[in-house]
């Protein structure tokens, strides 16, 4: 299996030996009286999913590198596509956001020769700007484009303001 996430890539020297995915429904239960509390569904939660690699020595020939690789890769927090096998994994990009080490063996030379390490990615998708409500007047003759400068300011609207606030 050949995973590509930006300039990290898992390959035949870094076997993946375990791929998870999972999602979940974002939701809020609210309270009734007398009565069983109800469910409302937001909407639904980011995707997340985890690979377990097999570091061995024989096969990769440095690990300490290929796990400061996948740390520099955290720090950068970079959003990216994810490619498995040629083939981009969803429609949006993926963070890394992090790595265990479950297991490390060193030898006696200083050398790591074994390390079990677990990656997750977590779904991207660009901060939304929150749509502001405005409050419509369907009467007619009211506008409904007055705007507030400054709340605590009282005063006397000058003579333009009174002529283009009439009905």
């Amino acid at each position: 299996m050949r995973i590509v996430y930006g300039n990290l890539i898992l390959n035949t020297e870094t076997p993946v030996n375990e791929l998870k995915t999972s999602v979940s429904l974002s939701k809020e239960t609210q309270e009734q009286d007398s009565q069983k509390p109800s469910t409302v569904i937001k909407s639904v939660g980011l995707m997340q999913f985890t690979l377990n690699v097999l570091l061995l020595y024989p096969i990769c020939k440095n690990i300490d590198m290929k796990i400061q690789e996948i740390l520099n890769t955290i720090e950068n927090s970079t959003p990216q596509k994810i490619i498995i096998n040629g083939k981009p994994k969803g429609k949006n990009k993926w963070i890394l956001t992090s790595l265990n080490i479950s297991q490390k063996e060193v030898s006696n030379s200083g050398k790591t020769i074994y390390a079990d390490i677990s990656l997750t990615f977590e779904e991207y998708y660009k901060s939304g700007v929150a749509k502001s409500k405005t409050n419509t007047s369907n009467a007619p003759g009211v506008k409904s484009n007055i705007t507030l400068t400054d709340t605590y300011k009282v005063s006397d609207p000058t003579a333009e303001e009174k002529a283009t606030l009439k009905r």
